[in-house]
């Protein structure tokens, strides 16, 4: 049996999105419940990947937890199923696996693997009864499995309200708030709380205005639309192309995201094709993501714009997918289909 740590305080680092909030808080209650953890106080850190290039020279405090998110040598615990979560290669090369840190990509989010790494037998099955719409929802949400782009757009689930209410607010403490909801209370409940429900409100509203920007803006040919969303980038929303072209195989959007120029590549959910994985094609060019999704950070305005087009000339065939990129076929069977 794991001896607990003892610590007058914890930072937990987690993804600032659905499924690493519901990361935080599957790992704090299998902490409490298992008794891994004997603290005053677990102070909640919200990150995002803008810190990638300074990740590895960051000093971690003395007691701290890492979910959902990148690698770091220092975590005292770490759990992620990203591919490309591995900021230096020796790191990579060097990580041995144990029970505190877990890498496994063939999960579709991280809250599951949190669970099922750290709970076992009985507290594994009384944990996954509590837990079981915060696991199916981040799973369906970070693995795009949603029955329709409309299912999205309509955001009729608890689990979709909270997660577009995030389009609107993603400060530390709304994430660090739901993390505190979310622990102890079911996903309806906490779509109803008042600080939800007004935030969501909001992102409805907001979405009906960046479908309606992105069809004027959107250019589509060949399968692949692309977006310069960088005078207007308050309007990029993810799910717009495939709401407003169902056909168009894969999606690339160029915006600015806070103080970083962003672009993004994703491709439908809802196609049945096979294409390069992205998570690779991104990760050439500095980025990161999933087989399905990626993004990239971008120094400024223009190299936003110019690996925007690149891209969007390899995925419509234009280009070649050339040799310094490497080419994954993603199997026809773990796609949805619409």
């Amino acid at each position: 049996m794991q001896k607990p740590m003892v610590t007058d305080k914890l930072q937990l680092f987690f993804h600032q999105d659905f499924d690493g909030i519901c990361s935080a808080a599957v790992f704090v209650a299998c902490a409490k419940k298992r008794g891994l953890l004997d603290c005053r106080q677990v102070v909640l850190s919200p990150v995002d990947y803008g810190l990638k290039q300074a990740w590895a020279a960051s000093e971690l405090p003395r007691a701290s937890a890492i979910v959902d998110f990148l690698y770091h040598l220092r975590a005292d615990w770490w759990f992620d199923y990203h591919p490309t979560t591995f900021v230096r290669k020796e790191w990579e090369t060097s990580f041995k696996p144990d029970s505190r840190h877990v890498w496994d990509t063939r999960y579709k989010s991280c809250p599951r693997l949190v669970l099922d790494s750290m709970a076992s037998g009985d507290i594994h099955q009384d944990l996954s009864t509590q837990f079981r719409d915060h696991l199916y929802w981040s799973d369906v949400i970070d693995a795009a499995e949603y029955a329709s782009p409309k299912q999205v757009v309509e955001s009729e689930e608890p689990a979709l309200q909270i997660n577009l209410s995030l389009a609107t607010d993603r400060t530390s403490d709304y994430l660090n708030f739901l993390v505190g909801c979310l622990k102890e209370r079911s996903l309806s409940e906490v779509a109803n709380t008042q600080e939800v429900a007004s935030r969501f409100f909001r992102a409805m509203q907001w979405q009906k205005q960046a479908i309606a920007y992105m069809e004027k803006v959107g250019e589509v040919r060949n399968g692949v639309a692309f977006f310069d969303l960088t005078e207007k980038s308050e309007f990029f929303y993810r799910y717009g192309p495939y709401y407003l072209w169902p056909d168009a195989r894969f999606a690339v959007a160029v915006y600015r995201n806070g103080r970083n120029w962003k672009v993004t590549v994703s491709s439908s959910p809802w196609l049945r094709f096979r294409g390069p994985d992205l998570s690779l094609l991104c990760e050439s060019y500095g980025g990161e993501g999933h087989p399905q999704v990626g993004g990239i950070l971008a120094p400024n305005r223009r190299r936003a714009i110019g690996i925007g087009q690149e891209i969007v000339r390899v995925l419509r065939g234009e280009t070649a997918y050339t040799e310094h990129l490497p080419f994954r076929q993603r199997p026809i069977e773990d796609e949805r289909i619409g």
